[in-house]
């Protein structure tokens, strides 16, 4: 008779261990600690957004701004900092500063060059798209042009083009996420002289909900010693987690405010007015929105849409079609500016949601098939007007 065979003593330890790793992650995966931990924001305790400015536009009361702490400077030290060089340099070409300097923002959905961007996204299409928004961009006439969403310098240059009154300067981000670069990069088009135009680069962060693509920031000589410091952003969108989502947003917001901090204390000689504008893919008197902390950061500077009519502030119109897709009408792209440019010398106008460009009837149409789409989103811009100082 044979005799038994015998399991090693190191078969039956590694089985052990193996049944209680089992163990610990089910208890994890249905604990609720693990959703917990990774729902977790980015900063606690603050309080729901607070927007600080009427429709006529009267100076903000001065509130303590959001306390950054020391994640947020860990968050600020973390992103790349490049200043960039022009795409488009005709300083010939400038326009000297007058009475008013009008700026616009304008996400311009998937902006490519058309090269290995799929099938539908041809060098072609992306041309018909280039030139479309041109029109447009034409009849708003901006002294200076934020965009969202465009690819590379190919594109900017095709914009430019087709204007027939051409900017003097442009300027491109260069994302990366992972070593390569990103297609939705932002973009500066200026008929003035912009001074120090630099991106701020999230793409390498590793922390908890690190925010993508980062922000470009300029500045503007508004005579004497007083400079107007613009921000260019392109805020998280909503697809996803809610919670993380939010997070990734405010955690930008939050970077932006420590660089412009630094910024401004740094130039004790210099009076500012700030700018921010973009596609913030928040709209804090849209009812989805109305815990959402993303602005926060900035809970002391005016929003130029606050108070607006939703007919006024559109910049996301309802697209109808398939129904998998209509969303109520929202305004993501903002402006927010100091209190300081919302009195003299330097004053910004109401803003305008330019509404043109949107196929509001086909929710399916590709951004370049015809004049009736251009983009998702509709420009925005206003007027930063020079106000003569009082007489004493």
């Amino acid at each position: 008779m044979q005799g038994k065979h015998l399991i090693p003593i190191s078969l039956v330890f590694i089985g052990v261990l193996l049944s209680l790793t089992g163990m610990l992650y089910y208890l994890l995966e249905h604990s609720g600690l693990k959703e917990a931990v990774e729902a977790q924001p980015a900063a606690v305790s603050e309080p729901a957004p607070v927007v600080t400015n009427s429709p006529a536009l009267a100076p903000a009361p001065p509130t303590a701004p959001e306390n950054s702490g020391p994640s947020a400077r860990d968050m600020w030290k973390a992103g790349a900092k490049i200043f960039l060089e022009p795409v488009i340099e005709a300083p010939d070409a400038a326009v000297e500063l007058g009475e008013h300097v009008r700026v616009c923002s304008y996400n311009i959905e998937n902006f490519a060059d058309g090269y290995q961007d799929g099938p539908r996204r041809t060098t072609e299409r992306q041309r018909r798209q280039a030139f479309f928004a041109s029109e447009i961009i034409r009849e708003i006439d901006p002294d200076i042009l934020m965009i969202q969403e465009i690819e590379n310098e190919q594109s900017l240059r095709w914009l430019n083009e087709y204007c027939n009154d051409r900017f003097s300067a442009g300027y491109i981000t260069s994302f990366s996420r992972r070593g390569n670069r990103v297609k939705l990069n932002l973009a500066v088009l200026s008929r003035i002289p912009i001074d120090q135009a630099m991106e701020l680069d999230f793409g390498e962060m590793d922390f908890q909900n690190p925010p993508p693509r980062g922000l470009l920031r300029f500045m503007v000589s508004l005579g004497g010693n007083r400079r107007l410091l613009c921000y260019v952003t392109h805020l998280k969108s909503n697809w996803g987690s809610p919670e993380k989502n939010e997070a990734k947003r405010r955690n930008a917001m939050r970077i932006l405010r420590k660089d412009m901090e630094q910024f401004v204390a740094e130039q004790t000689d210099t009076d500012w007015e700030i700018l921010i504008a973009g596609d913030m893919n928040v709209d804090p008197e849209n009812e989805r929105f109305r815990n959402d902390r993303t602005l926060n950061p900035f809970s002391d500077y005016v929003d130029l849409w606050h108070g607006r009519a939703i007919s006024e502030r559109t910049t996301i119109p309802t697209r109808h079609g398939n129904s998998d897709f209509v969303f109520p009408p929202a305004a993501f792209d903002r402006m927010l500016v100091s209190p300081d440019l919302t009195q003299i010398p330097w004053k910004m106008s109401p803003l305008v949601s330019y509404q043109q460009g949107v196929d509001t009837e086909d929710n399916s149409a590709e951004p370049g098939d015809s004049r009736r789409h251009v983009s998702d989103h509709y420009p925005v811009y206003g007027d930063i007007l020079r106000s003569e100082q009082p007489t004493s």
